[in-house]
């Protein structure tokens, strides 16, 4: 019986270094594989870092543009409502000649209202007219509907009577 001991136990020894081989190898494998991981993280870190710096560049110069575009509709936006209003103004003596002297103090006092919101469209910056604009909104937005509606007919008919010009 102690042969069969000795035998099993070699045996056993025997299994051992095999077992320890095949752990260090999967060690040695997995070691590479993450190596070649951190490799190819950090040769593709620095285009990503570039890519990422030139879209928050680009980012930026649109953002630039788009605010110096809508500072200038701003700017044109507030000269065409005191044209308009001008416009308005100047009609009230017509105005009064047909339709009465009552009917022409509303177009000089609407005349005036568009003066003075023109001068208020260039005075204030985009975001205070965004929060004015979203408040108004939020109060009556059966207003806002209308008042959508009569600016594109308002822009429709002019595009329509320019084209037909041409």
């Amino acid at each position: 019986m102690a042969d069969t001991k000795k035998t099993t136990t070699s045996k056993k020894a025997a299994k051992k270094p095999a077992a320890k081989k095949k752990a260090s190898t999967a060690k040695k494998t997995t070691a590479k594989k993450t190596s070649a991981k951190a490799v190819a993280k950090t040769s593709t870190a620095k285009p990503q870092n570039e890519f990422a710096t030139q879209a928050r560049e680009k980012a930026d110069f649109a953002k630039e543009k788009a605010g110096d575009y809508a500072n200038d509709a701003k700017a044109r936006t507030g000269e065409a409502v005191r044209n308009l209003g001008q416009v308005i103004a100047d009609t009230a003596d017509v105005i009064d000649e047909n339709l009465g002297s009552k009917y022409g103090d509303y177009a000089r006092s609407a005349g005036q209202k568009f003066n003075e919101f023109g001068d208020k469209i260039e005075e204030k910056d985009l975001s205070e007219l965004g929060d004015e604009t979203r408040e108004f909104v939020r109060k009556s937005p059966a207003v806002a509907i209308g008042i959508a509606a009569v600016a594109g007919f308002v822009l429709t008919r002019m595009f329509k009577s320019g084209s037909n010009k041409s």
